[in-house]
């Protein structure tokens, strides 16, 4: 699959390639965001912004269980 989508951006092999073979949880359950904006490379910055927050999110509901 890596080989299949090496040259193109996420914007293109999300929709295109991912999300038809595997649907949105393959992003999702990757804390990877559903907004295709935030698949645009020029809008890196506020994907990693996201995914930052969501990370800390996952890990604080973990730590919240295991209390």
């Amino acid at each position: 699959a890596n080989r299949h989508i090496l040259n193109n951006p996420p914007s293109k092999y999300f929709p295109e390639e991912i999300i038809p073979a595997r649907g949105t949880e393959a992003l999702t359950s990757q804390l990877v965001p559903l907004e295709p904006k935030l698949w645009q490379l020029e809008n890196y910055r506020d994907f990693l912004d996201y995914r930052r927050k969501a990370i800390v999110k996952a890990i604080n509901s973990f730590m919240d269980v295991l209390e």
